[in-house]
């Protein structure tokens, strides 16, 4: 999963929340500014959290500039922030996301309304799956993702290992949709005349 904005603070806190659904009872996801660094943390099924708050490093953001900042999670693997397309921080976790009954809340701590975001926020973009360092930097960069990505990562609690859609079944269904429109465009036609 990965969410990503484009903030700029109006100064610093100990504790901004740019987006995130967690409930504090279980499962869950969040994206933060903790300490003047970019954090991103999930919960499991037993509302345990990961983050990234104590690696080492990390760019101290300042007020009155643009970042784009960047959370992804890997299910069995890690947990990582970007700051302008540059790998900030990353965790190894075994944390597996668990759904969360929460709902997505911006700009403030998602199940208490605290911890207020301050400062702008733009083009915020949630992934249900862990964005690569490429696909990154092509947001960074102001481009468009490829619009058959065909990724699409299973956050289950299942265990199991990421599973990756069929590219060739969803381009042919694109195909077959592209097909029908065209054929019922050129029947409508031929109907009219």
């Amino acid at each position: 999963m990965t969410i990503a904005a484009w903030i700029k603070l109006s100064k610093s806190t100990d504790d901004q929340k740019i987006a995130g659904n967690q409930d504090d009872i279980t499962g869950g996801y969040k994206l933060s500014i903790f300490s003047d660094k970019a954090e991103f943390e999930v919960r499991d099924s037993g509302n345990a959290l990961r983050n990234n708050r104590f690696v080492n490093g990390g760019t101290v953001l300042q007020p009155g500039v643009w970042y784009h900042i960047v959370g992804t999670y890997s299910q069995g693997g890690s947990i990582k922030t970007y700051v302008n397309a540059k790998l900030d921080r990353e965790q190894e976790t075994t944390n597996i996301l668990a759904a969360s009954e929460g709902p997505l809340k911006i700009g403030c701590e998602p199940f208490s309304g605290e911890c207020l975001f301050n400062g702008l926020m733009d083009d915020l973009q949630i992934y249900n799956y862990p964005l690569s360092e490429t696909e990154v930097a092509a947001l960074y960069a102001g481009q468009e993702l490829p619009t058959m990505v065909a990724k699409t990562e299973i956050l289950a609690a299942s265990g199991d290992k990421p599973e990756t859609s069929n590219y060739w079944m969803l381009v042919l269904a694109v195909v077959v949709i592209a097909a029908v429109a065209i054929g019922l465009t050129i029947r409508k036609k031929k109907s009219t005349t």
